[in-house]
């Protein structure tokens, strides 16, 4: 496993290049936070209350926070690294869930009525 620098959010839009395996990276990191983002959205909207107005700006937001959190911890991993592209990928991941949720959300109620 080689030992990679040790940098926090580093940005690698000088480096980067569409290639394969940049582009499969992008699609893993928005398709790992689609479900947290749509499940959370519904369990919010479900609760009602204010959490349930602001279900998606709550859910992003969480969903940020854990990202922040994950792309932190791996500076300190020797075999990974902490990219501020991930961050992006993992929160757009998120917030398209979320909003997939929403529309979910609506049809189901209007479903019913």
């Amino acid at each position: 496993m080689p030992i990679l620098k040790r940098e926090i959010l580093a940005l690698t839009w000088s480096s980067f290049e569409f290639n394969r395996s940049h582009i499969a990276d992008i699609i893993v990191n928005l398709l790992g936070f689609f479900p947290l983002g749509f499940i959370l959205t519904a369990t919010l909207i479900k609760s009602g209350g204010a959490f349930g107005k602001q279900a998606v700006l709550i859910t992003v937001g969480v969903c940020f926070m854990a990202s922040l959190t994950i792309e932190i911890i791996q500076a300190w991993m020797p075999s990974r690294s902490s990219d501020l592209l991930d961050l992006g990928a993992n929160t757009l991941g998120a917030l398209i869930g979320a909003i997939s949720g929403r529309i979910f959300n609506l049809w189901v109620y209007s479903k019913r009525t």
